[in-house]
């Protein structure tokens, strides 16, 4: 019989079990940054997600990811000034990046 995590998913794991515990980004002093409006290849909504200390590092960190696919971080998809990086708790829940709304 397979081994399984009691209260479904929480609790220690059982002898058997070969997956990891569950290790919070937050116990590493990290954070996690959504772009939702960089540039893009094609005119269809992005999304990126950038896991960093601060969101000084979180925009270097893209920077570099955009030019190395060939996109401009400069640009956004509005054409407008900078892309905006935005902070997500770091708590249970669900994150919509994005709904296909223009």
């Amino acid at each position: 019989m397979d081994q399984e995590r009691p209260s479904g998913g929480e609790g220690p794991i059982r002898e058997g079990d070969k997956s990891k515990p569950f290790v919070p980004i937050k116990r590493k002093g990290l954070k996690v940054f959504v772009c939702t409006d960089h540039d893009g290849k094609w005119p269809v909504p992005v999304a990126s997600m950038v896991i960093a200390r601060d969101k000084r590092r979180a925009r270097a960190i893209l920077n570099k990811k955009l030019k190395e696919a060939g996109l401009n971080p400069k640009v956004t998809s509005s054409r407008k000034g900078h892309y905006t990086l935005k902070e997500i708790p770091l708590e249970e829940g669900a994150h919509i990046l994005s709904d296909g709304e223009y």
